[in-house]
């Protein structure tokens, strides 16, 4: 969490200094960063790495014509995409499930 809040207070301050209004309805994806890690806290989710993220994804799409599934492939390649966007750890959390029901997949 300290990175990912270094990080939000860098791109604030850069856009600070870009004139980018506070109020403007553009986030930066560090605050998503920060978003995602309070909400997995107050949620009482395991951590997300982004190594796992990668991996996860990485093992999904190696078995994607085995196991598609439209709304986790939506999620890896829509808009929560990455390990630092919105959505992570449902992504996550649904890929975990999914590779402990397949483990014949490699």
């Amino acid at each position: 969490m300290p990175e990912a809040i270094r990080l939000l207070r860098e791109a604030t301050e850069q856009s600070s200094k870009q004139g980018v209004s506070h109020n403007s309805c553009r986030r930066p994806v560090e605050w998503e960063w920060c978003s995602e890690i309070y909400a997995r806290i107050v949620s009482n989710h395991s951590p997300v790495t982004e190594r796992e993220y990668n991996r996860l994804v990485a093992w999904y799409e190696r078995n994607l014509p085995g196991i598609h599934d439209a709304n986790l492939t939506m999620l890896i390649r829509g808009y929560y995409r990455g390990a630092r966007r919105i959505g992570a750890t449902e992504t996550v959390m649904r890929l975990r499930k999914l590779r402990s029901m397949n483990l014949g997949l490699e």
